[in-house]
């Protein structure tokens, strides 16, 4: 569980030392208590590729665009600059065939996302900074 921590927090540091998009999104809505993302529409996220813009009936992913992709071994991590939330990423961390995580931080700290995953879909509740970083 340590190591889990440790990598999520370097990781976490590594993203966020790359160079932002300088366009912010914008809050079409109020920002949401929770919302789902299906597993096949994270799956479909993994195969883009850094700088692709997402098209996605599922408003929280759609417009969002690709800013890191990084794969090492079985272990895949990417980050989306989320169009619907403002200032919002959301990161997808895949660790083999059995571990996903998915997690919303903003570049503000006025919001954060955790998930867990339910028949198929993640489902992403509001929470503190410090619970995503205790995952």
């Amino acid at each position: 569980m340590k190591f889990k921590t440790i990598l999520f927090t370097l990781m976490l540091a590594a993203f966020g030392c790359h160079a932002q998009n300088t366009k912010t999104g914008t809050i079409k809505n109020e920002v949401p208590e929770t919302f789902t993302i299906s597993k096949n529409d994270i799956n479909s996220l993994l195969s883009h590729k850094a700088d692709d813009v997402i098209a996605n009936n599922n408003k929280y992913l759609d417009k969002a665009q690709v800013q890191v992709v990084s794969t090492s071994g079985d272990m895949t991590s990417m980050r989306l600059k989320m169009d619907y939330i403002a200032n919002a990423f959301l990161f997808v961390q895949v660790n083999g065939a059995f571990s996903t995580q998915v997690f919303v931080t903003t570049s503000d700290k006025s919001v954060f996302y955790k998930s867990e995953e339910k028949n198929g879909n993640f489902v992403l509740t509001k929470c503190d900074e410090e619970d995503i970083i205790s995952e």
